[in-house]
């Protein structure tokens, strides 16, 4: 990433291992982290709390519809 300030200065950074990628996984409880920082906000505590669950538990889902109430706030 490379910034020019109002005054010209240039201001370059390179991020070599970008977080959450195959090179850079996040551990769990990352993930968990930053999901409960974008998710409580707009869905509370609770909602995010049982999306969390929800999606570390995919497998025991019996219908994907289960999921459905999830994407609107």
């Amino acid at each position: 990433m490379e910034v020019i300030t109002k005054d010209g200065a240039k201001l370059r950074e390179h991020v070599w291992k970008i977080p959450g990628t195959a090179e850079n996984p996040m551990t769990r409880g990352k993930v968990e982290k930053k999901s409960r920082k974008l998710l409580v906000p707009i869905l509370g505590e609770g909602r995010s709390e049982e999306i969390i669950r929800k999606v570390w538990n995919l497998e025991k889902i019996g219908n994907v519809r289960e999921l459905r109430p999830f994407f609107s706030a």
